[in-house]
């Protein structure tokens, strides 16, 4: 598995930034700039620096990934390959499609993941073993 110097599965989502002398406002009109209509929303916080949450894939849900504060690293395999940004600045999100695994790993102490997510959850959606993605993702593929 070799990680790609461009985004080839994930899609980059820009977030409109405006810098104020007392804040920084960042807004993400999600009608204009996120491809499916948000479902469900929530946020992963308080993760130790070497936690690795995720590790599945999703059959029919998509997913953008967004850090609110700190940072994390976004893995991604397509059946193909592996695919690592990242996740830092609050004026990129970064979109996961379904039919791929996915793994976030490597926090910072002040990281929390926000996550707009295109479902309700289903666990009958999940695929937690990655050798059984990896057959799914082949039978998908036919």
């Amino acid at each position: 598995m070799e990680t790609m110097a461009s985004l080839r599965v994930l899609r980059e989502i820009e977030i409109q930034t405006f810098p104020e002398v007392t804040a920084t406002l960042s807004v993400l009109e999600l009608s204009q700039r996120i491809p499916f209509s948000v479902q469900r929303i929530y946020y992963i916080s308080g993760a130790h620096k070497s936690a690795v949450r995720g590790k599945h894939a999703h059959k029919e849900l998509s997913q953008v990934f967004l850090a609110t504060s700190g940072s994390f690293s976004l893995c991604v395999h397509d059946g193909a390959s592996l695919e690592k940004v990242r996740v830092e600045s609050h004026s990129k999100g970064y979109l996961v499609p379904p039919g791929v695994w996915r793994i976030l790993e490597d926090w910072s102490e002040d990281a929390v993941c926000l996550v707009l997510a295109s479902h309700t959850y289903d666990e009958s959606d999940y695929i937690h073993d990655f050798n059984e993605f990896l057959v799914w993702k082949n039978g998908q593929e036919k």
